[in-house]
């Protein structure tokens, strides 16, 4: 079952982060300036994944990701304030996949390209990134 999601997050605009509010929700990410504003963007999260960043590649942004969707011709890097928010975004996203055979989903035979081989699942996905951001 999807869960839905809402909140801010650091949006990277050519050069630029701008605080952007977000809602994923049925399959889809929508982006604007503030809640309760028109909508900027909206990306389909069909066939998305997600992959976290090294620090060294996102500017200082610690808890920061990439969401590449196809489906929307997009590849969009996102960061978070805290961990708590990266795990929690992460995980709104991956079940907001409306595909069973996408990356990252449940139940699919192919591994997690962010997944070290032989290890399967979110949590095991979460334990290895918060380690590797813990260093």
């Amino acid at each position: 079952m999807a869960s839905e999601r809402t909140g801010y997050l650091w949006a990277r605009e050519g050069t630029a982060w701008q605080h952007r509010y977000f809602t994923v929700a049925a399959g889809w990410l929508f982006a604007s300036v503030a809640d309760e504003e028109s909508i900027l963007y909206k990306v389909n999260l069909e066939h998305s994944h997600t992959e976290s960043l090294p620090i060294t590649k996102n500017s200082g942004r610690r808890y920061s990701f990439t969401l590449h969707a196809p489906n929307s011709k997009k590849i969009l890097t996102l960061a978070c304030d805290n961990k708590e928010d990266f795990e929690g975004w992460i995980q709104a996203l991956i079940t907001n996949r409306m595909s069973e055979n996408t990356y990252n989903s449940v139940g699919s035979e192919e591994p997690d390209p962010v997944t070290p081989a032989g290890q399967s699942g979110f949590a095991k996905w979460l334990e290895v990134v918060s380690f590797w951001y813990e260093q």
